[in-house]
């Protein structure tokens, strides 16, 4: 299911992280790839993408800080493998619990790009057109 219209309450700007996933139905970590992120969520890039509805606990690492992010997300939507678009598969996700030095490292991501980059964020639905 995907839902590429959905409105988003906060832009989206690229970055390119290792994320860990624990799910709560695997003992073992998953490692896959953010490739955007915002203040209220994150896209992770997989071909194997939990189903909507589904939470997990993640931690990213995120180049020039000291400390890991770390929460729990919910998966909100998600884009299958091979479903004839030219983007990554994966899922569209919220985050639900960050503490307050997550949340402070995911609002200087987002400052940094558009303040120091001097472009407008990143819209995955401005890309496709």
């Amino acid at each position: 299911m995907e839902h590429h219209n959905e409105v988003r309450a906060s832009p989206r700007v690229p970055l390119e992280s290792e994320i860990r996933i624990e799910f709560s139905s695997m003992s073992a970590l998953v490692s896959e790839i953010v490739t955007n992120i915002s203040v209220g969520g994150m896209f992770v890039t997989t071909d194997l993408p939990a189903e909507v509805g589904h939470r997990f606990r993640f931690e990213l690492a995120v180049d020039g800080e000291l400390r890991l992010v770390s929460g729990v997300c919910e998966v909100v939507w998600v884009r299958a493998p091979g479903v004839g678009s030219s983007d990554p598969p994966g899922m569209g996700t919220r985050f639900l619990e960050l503490d307050d030095v997550s949340r402070a490292i995911i609002f200087r991501i987002v400052d940094r790009h558009i303040q120091e980059a001097g472009l407008e964020p990143f819209d995955l639905d401005r890309r496709r057109s």
